[in-house]
């Protein structure tokens, strides 16, 4: 919980809460519709300033670098990336991120899809990433569906997020077998 969040809801002390930039990037236009009532929740929020991108890390790969390394990104204080069926958009905005020096946390939302088996390969595609660098909720699940997107962006305005460390794993190109 942000310092601030607890001196005002706990200790009833006057703090002003600062200004925070959040970034929101769906993996699809079709998202908008479950993350629809979040986005609604941050515009309210006289503190937040939200920016809502659709970049799929599959079919706009380019862009998703380009983001990842551009103004936007770097003033980010939280990106939340969701995305549904393969749902590696977090981990690999992560990635990328990390790649620039930008350290924002990346809060993961799983977005439910037309069968249940495309709802668990998106939570699946964000649990399991390895070191788990992306923001999941507080029982260690992806937020999931449209209340998951709620629920993250309550959790970009009060949590705080310590830096998550991502090991480098070295490439091994030609390998003889």
């Amino acid at each position: 919980m942000k310092l601030e969040v607890f001196q005002r809801d706990r200790m009833e002390i006057a703090a002003e809460l600062r200004p925070l930039n959040v970034q929101v990037v769906l993996g699809s236009r079709s998202d908008l519709k479950q993350a629809q009532a979040g986005i609604d929740w941050l515009r309210r929020q006289t503190n937040i300033t939200s920016t809502v991108n659709v970049i799929s890390c599959h079919r706009n790969p380019e862009e998703l670098h380009n983001f990842a390394d551009s103004p936007e990104a770097q003033r980010a204080d939280v990106i939340i990336a969701g995305a549904g069926k393969a749902a590696q958009l977090p981990g690999v905005l992560k990635s990328w991120l990390v790649h620039f020096g930008n350290e924002a946390p990346v809060i993961g939302v799983a977005f439910s899809g037309k069968t249940d088996t495309a709802g668990q390969a998106a939570r699946l595609s964000i649990s399991e990433i390895p070191d788990q660098p992306v923001e999941l909720d507080t029982g260690g699940n992806p937020y999931f569906g449209g209340e998951g997107m709620e629920n993250a962006c309550h959790a970009a305005a009060k949590n705080e997020f310590l830096p998550k460390i991502i090991t480098s794993k070295p490439a091994e190109l030609g390998i003889e077998v």
